[in-house]
């Protein structure tokens, strides 16, 4: 893994970020200076990144600001309910009716196009977040469930006090072992009463001192003013690589620096691309040249949270830059700071293409192919996570190459993570998901499906959101036709055999040939080619393959074997 990351818990969040919230008024299509309506966002570098990850990538975020309790705050506490950040850790000053001692951000933008540039104006002077002192915030209690936290140059650009909270949160996150990451981000405007460039230099170095994932380049922190200093250049493999060894010979902590790069057009056509470093290599992020730009602003805040997200799933850096790449793009393709692009737009994006949809679907798709080709899903139900282990291992010697681990193990959540790593060409599922919050943790992990003994309609569309296969329990036709009419990709018949095996499955299949269903309970050695020929999806076989006391004797590989030989006897028919 390229940064150590807590597992995820129901309790915790995946992601907290600290920064201000503005309202943006937008003109649309005409000028600030001409127009009689706004359209109006919520919007901030820290807290884009948040809410990127909620409403595209589906993760637990919250964010950590400053707001006074007029009808404007309230307007952008209303615009964050919708974006599903959590707010609880939104800190709330009294409105002295006319802001002399503390204000709301605003700022005004108007879109460019063509050779007419974008034109903005901030007012955000004397906000509450910038008056936020240190020990004000609870930031152990914070991160005691946390697993990652987002800040940046923004934020700490605001006042003295803000650099100051922004460091007392990353130590900190660091007391909780949470990742850190810092996007430098540097605004001329911010930085004007406090030294400019130079300025945000200092104040970078110091904090970079605490960042595991840094977003920025060698102008971002280079002690010597440079040509880097107004911009990143266009860089090549070899040039990057010698910049990143650079930046990590000054700031050994850093895991991870990445960058976007930008060549630009004109106001709606730019070229779109990235690179990062970790662990002494480099990787290049797709490209996009061309790239028709509707809003640029808030590309680099989703380029961000794409990379984040494949961090939290463990994924490798160059499908966690494409996937940063790839929802940059999406999210200057749409209007607002903040992305509404979906997972699956993302997904087909790095594809290569803009069917999203399709090549997401097909994903899933190609998972259920395989499980009917195995045909057998084992139940791993253990008494310890090191037996859970042992069992697929000794199953996968037998030939099997599908496994659905219950959460009635003792941290099934770290057996699933374990057995991804082990063989990722074993398809690992979850089993006895009864929530979407259980769902989640699990895919996060790796899980490729999930089932459950029940129908939970908020799984299942969870899981559709995030097309993952899903397995819901059902018994009888009503259940069956109901879980199959929200959406499961396959239903599974449970408790099978005391409704008379074989039977009862060729009953239901006779009216509901459409409706694809995994029988479990009372599948054996014995029964396991009556259920197939009865019109089986595949086979949920509980203790008669996974049982505890054959891990001494081979038992286990060796009913596996027996399983895997009715399978092809079957199929040889």
């Amino acid at each position: 893994m390229i940064v150590s990351i807590k597992p995820v818990t129901e309790a915790g969040h995946d992601l907290v970020s600290l920064g201000e919230v503005m309202v943006r008024f937008d003109p649309g299509e005409t000028r600030i200076a001409r127009t009689r309506s706004f359209t109006v966002w919520e919007g901030g570098g820290e807290y884009n990144v948040a809410r990127g990850l909620r409403r595209c990538f589906g993760m637990k975020t919250a964010i950590v600001t400053a707001l006074v309790d007029n009808p404007v705050g309230r307007l952008v506490e209303d615009l964050m309910l919708q974006g599903g950040v959590d707010l609880r850790h939104v800190l709330w000053s009294k409105f002295d009716s006319i802001g002399r001692e503390s204000r709301n951000g605003i700022y005004f933008l108007e879109r460019g196009f063509g050779r007419r540039g974008a034109v903005g104006m901030m007012d955000r002077g004397h906000t509450a977040i910038s008056q936020v002192k240190t020990g004000e915030i609870d930031w152990d209690g914070i991160f005691t469930h946390a697993r990652w936290f987002h800040t940046g140059g923004v934020m700490a650009a605001l006042s003295e006090s803000s650099t100051a909270v922004v460091l007392e949160a990353m130590l900190a996150a660091k007391r909780h072992g949470v990742v850190v990451s810092f996007d430098a981000n540097y605004r001329p405007s911010l930085w004007k009463e406090r030294g400019g460039r130079r300025g945000a230099v200092e104040v970078n170095r110091m904090l970079a001192e605490h960042v595991d994932v840094f977003f920025g380049h060698d102008g971002d922190l280079s002690a010597e003013l440079g040509k880097s200093s107004q911009g990143p250049a266009w860089h090549t493999v070899e040039s990057f690589g010698e910049m990143a060894q650079s930046v990590i010979r000054d700031f050994p902590g850093l895991k991870v620096l990445a960058t976007t790069m930008r060549r630009v057009h004109s106001a709606s056509s730019n070229d779109w691309g990235a690179f990062a470093y970790a662990n002494g290599a480099v990787a290049e992020g797709i490209r996009y040249n061309n790239l028709e730009i509707f809003d640029r602003v808030g590309g680099g805040d989703s380029f961000a949270s794409g990379l984040i997200y494949g961090l939290l799933m463990g994924r490798d850096l160059k499908w966690s830059l494409d996937c940063g790449v790839a929802h940059g793009a999406l999210a200057m393709l749409t209007p607002g700071d903040s992305s509404m692009a979906t997972l699956a737009e993302v997904d087909g994006l790095m594809a290569g293409d803009g069917a999203g949809v399709k090549r997401s679907m097909a994903a899933k798709q190609e998972i259920l192919n395989r499980i009917r080709e195995a045909c057998l899903v084992p139940v791993l139900r253990a008494s310890s996570p090191e037996k859970a282990v042992r069992m697929a291992r000794a199953a996968a010697e037998g030939g099997v190459i599908v496994m659905e681990v219950t959460m009635t193990v003792p941290d099934a959540v770290s057996v699933i993570r374990t057995l991804v790593k082990e063989d990722p060409q074993m398809l690992i599922g979850a089993g006895t998901v009864l929530d979407p919050e259980t769902a989640k943790m699990c895919i996060a992990e790796g899980a490729q499906f999930v089932v459950s003994p029940a129908l939970n309609l908020r799984t299942v569309q969870y899981c559709r959101e995030m097309d993952i296969a899903v397995f819901p329990g059902a018994l009888t036709p009503t259940e069956i036709v109901t879980a199959w009419q929200a959406g499961a990709d396959v239903v599974k018949v449970f408790p099978a055999g005391a409704m008379g095996g074989a039977k009862y499955l060729r009953s239901l299949k006779a009216p509901l040939p459409q409706i694809e269903m995994i029988p479990t309970g009372g599948v054996t050695v014995e029964t396991a080619q009556d259920f197939l020929s009865a019109g089986a999806f595949g086979l949920g076989v509980g203790a008669d393959l996974m049982d505890e006391r054959g891990l001494e004797d081979g038992g286990v590989t060796a009913k596996a074997r027996e399983y895997m030989q009715v399978v092809k006897s079957f199929r040889e028919r």
